[in-house]
Order: C-alpha cells, then structure tokens, then sequence
C-alpha cells in the first residue's frame, strides 16, 4: 500500500511478504581448527515472512522526517553440526527480527553562494547472523551518522557541492561477529570507531 495524506505531507509504505528458503548454506567452523570452516546446505525448507514500514514527513518547508521498521520472522533450521554432531539452530544472514532507521534532514533558504543541507539519521544495527554460521551473532545497537552539506556552488560555470560527514558519531563499539567453538577458541571482529571526512563534488 502505498498512501499521501494531508496535501501530501505524510507519505505512509506499507508491504509485506512471504517467501521460501531452500538449501540454506550453513558455516561450520572445525573446533580443532579455527580457520577451517566447511560450509553445508540445509535439507529442510523454511518459510519467511515479515512487514515492512516507510514513514514520510514534511511538516514545514525545508524539513523532512523519515521513518522506517522492518519485522522479519525467519524461524530458524535445525542443522546437525558435522564436525561435532550437534543439532544445531541455524538462522538466516542479515535477517534480524526487528530493525528501524529514523532520520532527519533540514534544506535551509538559499544563500547567493549555494543551498545550505544538513542530515542525520539513527540505524538500529546488529542482533543477526553476519553469514550462513550458526554460532555468529552479530551485537544490536543504535547508530548514529550525520552529514553537513553546501552546494550548487557556481565554479566557472560548473556546479560545486562540499561535505562534512561523520559516522558512528557516538563511537560505540559493538561486535560484527563473535564465533565460539569448543574449547577457548573464540573469533570477534568489531565494527568501525568513529569516522569522518571531507566531499568535494564538481558536476560539469
């Protein structure tokens, strides 16, 4: 369903869907040797469904809310582990239960030297499976990212955009995926520390 209310200001999305999964890929890591992963397709089917949310604002000139949610229901497979036997529970990749963005962006009154736009958004992230893995879980938190922008500034009759950005302006640390296998074996990779920089744009 796609629907404009209020003379367009408010834009509301709305889908859902329902598929079917076959011959998932599921990583084993061997517990003996950590670096060697065998990777084995799931006989049993599975079912995936979910809903999916989009939200749009415009309550004054300039300014824009967006909102997005995403519910998955991806029961997960049970997999017998072929180095140590083990029935296991295996999940879908990139697929958690609950995941939303929420972001705002502001488009100030032109100056005579360019457009003046500012962004900022927060992403839920983590709480999924990073791979086909059925011990990798990746952490959830709240991530915040944000991007200053002034352009359509004349450069001899080409059109210049310069940006400042910055990503996980918070700085929190969580982990992408963190592997356990028996014994006192464990594998953690991190996400990015906080980033920025600078964008220069020419459009000729």
């Amino acid at each position: 369903m796609k629907a404009d209310f209020l003379d367009r200001r408010v834009r509301l999305n709305l889908a859902a869907y329902s598929s079917r999964l076959t011959d998932q890929q599921v990583d084993f890591v061997n517990p003996a040797f950590v670096s060697n992963t065998e990777t084995v397709n799931a006989p049993e089917k599975r079912r995936l469904k979910g809903i999916e949310a989009d939200l749009t604002l415009a309550p004054v000139r300039g300014l824009l809310l967006t909102g997005n949610y995403v519910y998955s229901d991806a029961p997960s497979t049970p997999v017998r582990n072929i180095f140590t036997g083990v029935i296991q529970a295996a999940g879908s990749a990139f697929t958690p239960k609950h995941a939303a963005t929420f972001a705002v962006d502001y488009a100030f009154p032109a100056f005579s030297f360019g457009k003046l736009r500012t962004h900022i958004d927060f992403d839920t992230a983590g709480g999924y499976l990073p791979n086909g893995s059925v011990t990798a879980l990746a952490k959830k938190t709240v991530l915040v990212n944000s991007r200053i922008s002034l352009g359509e500034i004349d450069l001899a009759g080409s059109n210049l955009e310069l940006s400042l950005w910055g990503k996980n302006l918070t700085n929190r640390t969580f982990n992408l995926v963190d592997v356990r296998v028996v014994g006192r074996n464990t594998i953690t990779i991190y996400n990015d520390p906080r980033t920025y920089g600078v964008e220069a744009r020419i459009r000729f």
